[in-house]
């Protein structure tokens, strides 16, 4: 009599309360990711609800209390327009992580698409390099300080501006990885019982660039609001009156010794806002390069 062995497989909702438990396990013991995704959760809460927790119209003029210090009435204090400081804080979350998003999205996009391309095609890589190393030969806020001068301030061309210019970055990377997998088995297997150009692209290859992809990308948010800041610091990206931390403290560095919180509250949630998004892609990085997990207990 033969006994036949038959392997149950785990249930679909067995499986996702495991790969929930596993990712939940990995977060508590990467205190990098732990403590980025805590303050970008923090920031982003703070952006949704940024028109139900002001307490005055961010644009509203107050000449009367212009420069008033932190207080009961108004938390972090006025600047030289007699406007609330802690509406505009909010406020300026909201837009500048709208920009570090929107520029996240338009360069992996197409710097993945690029990269593909580049990476798989001999023909194509040569042509889409040379424009990629053409661009990367101008200094990120240069370039976008130029194009913000050809195309005008508003938000929308913030986001075009340093999206060209950061564009070369993810283009690099996807490339990169990609000419690491062109010659793979499983990618010639899908050549040899042919497949198409666009599935062994976006079903064999793309996976498997998404997580470099993603570890550059939360580097780019965190250029992008940088970049965003720096603009508008000198009078180019958005216009003054939008509330965004770069307007609050290039309005604010005029009075940097007789009123200082102008400056030093945005910049303060500026800085923990870059520094969370560097500790998330330091967190990611040992997450899911393979190397670097192995060398954790």
């Amino acid at each position: 009599m033969t006994i036949f062995a038959v392997r149950m497989r785990p249930s679909g909702g067995y499986a996702l309360k495991r790969r929930l438990r596993s990712s939940a396990r990995v977060v508590t013991y990467n205190p990098n990711l732990s403590i980025g995704l805590l303050i970008l959760g923090f920031a982003g809460v703070v952006a949704i609800l940024a028109p139900f927790i002001d307490r005055f119209d961010p644009l509203r003029l107050a000449v009367e209390q212009r420069l008033t210090a932190p207080g009961w009435e108004h938390w972090f204090g006025t600047d030289s327009f007699g406007r609330d400081l802690y509406s505009r804080t909010v406020h300026g979350a909201r837009l500048s992580l709208l920009i570090g998003a929107s520029v996240v999205a338009a360069v992996t996009i197409s710097g993945e698409l690029l990269g593909l391309i580049a990476g798989y095609d001999r023909r194509m890589d040569s042509v889409i390099m040379r424009i990629v190393d053409g661009v990367m030969a101008f200094p990120g806020l240069l370039l976008a300080l130029a194009l913000i001068a050809m195309l005008g301030s508003s938000v929308q061309n913030v986001i075009i501006a340093i999206s060209v210019s950061a564009a070369p970055s993810i283009t690099r990377v996807v490339r990169s990885t990609v000419l690491s997998l062109r010659e793979r088995p499983f990618v010639e297997s899908a050549r040899a019982i042919g497949a198409p150009t666009w599935r062994i692209l976006f079903v064999h290859i793309a996976p498997n660039t998404l997580g470099p992809v993603t570890i550059q990308a939360t580097f780019l948010f965190a250029v992008a609001m940088l970049t965003e800041a720096g603009l508008s610091f000198i009078g180019a990206g958005v216009p003054d009156y939008v509330p965004s931390w770069g307007n609050i403290i290039s309005v604010g560095r005029n009075h940097l010794y007789t009123a200082p919180w102008i400056v030093v509250i945005p910049g303060v949630f500026l800085t923990l806002t870059v520094l969370a998004a560097n500790l998330t892609g330091d967190g990611l990085r040992d997450m899911l390069d393979p190397r670097l997990r192995g060398t954790r207990s």
